[in-house]
């Protein structure tokens, strides 16, 4: 025998689906914000990186405007700005312009590291001289 489910204990299920999923797209909002603090602090360590190691750099820009934003690629040297750490100045190869961009553009960043010399110019390395077998 069946018994026909009461119309109240449907409308409680429906209600728990409901704040289910919404408390769920909150959760997915709150995470995504996350993730984007995330990759900005680790672009900000990468600049720093490559402030320090004084290396050329290659930045992704994008203007973030939706729903179509527009990208950019730039390149040269960078320095943190004295003043503004949302902010960094870009010595620009392509024109030799100066620059200011804000961290929060950038998308991508890449660079190359100058390779430093433990030897002084002074200082001459000999090969080891090769050894005749016997």
């Amino acid at each position: 025998m069946m018994v026909k489910e009461n119309p109240v204990n449907g409308l409680k299920q429906l209600a728990k689906k409901l704040t289910a999923s919404s408390q769920n797209l909150l959760a997915a909002f709150l995470d995504d914000d996350f993730k984007a603090k995330q990759k900005h602090q680790e672009i900000l360590k990468q600049i720093e990186l490559a402030y320090q190691q004084q290396s050329f750099v290659v930045l992704q820009l994008t203007n973030g405007i939706e729903p179509n934003p527009t990208f950019e690629t730039t390149y040269g040297y960078i320095k943190p700005h004295p003043n503004n750490p949302d902010l960094i100045i870009l010595n620009e190869e392509q024109d030799g312009g100066i620059r200011m961009i804000q961290t929060k553009s950038i998308v991508k960043i890449s660079f190359l590291n100058k390779k430093k010399s433990n030897l002084s110019e002074d200082q001459v390395v000999e090969e080891p001289a090769i050894r005749k077998i016997k």
